[in-house]
């Protein structure tokens, strides 16, 4: 499922539970990797690299913050 979310200085995760999604998560700090979603359109950045293993194209809901208009698959 893709979902819209625009720029701010919110987490994704935060972002998404305010919309009334469901999206799995543990740390909240980017530690597990559990919330990992696929960054569709847009662009994120993260107050601190998280430790948590990403993929090309993927992001940590709990830590990245839109600095644009984002399109994520969760």
């Amino acid at each position: 499922m893709n979902i819209n979310l625009p720029a701010s200085n919110d987490t994704l995760l935060v972002q998404l539970e305010r919309e009334g999604m469901t999206i799995e998560s543990h740390c909240r700090s980017g530690l597990c990797g559990v919330c990992r979603c696929k960054l569709v359109k847009g662009k994120v950045s993260y107050q601190e690299d998280p430790i948590a293993f990403r993929k090309d194209g993927e992001v940590l809901a709990c830590c990245a913050t839109a600095t644009s208009d984002v399109t994520v698959e969760i």
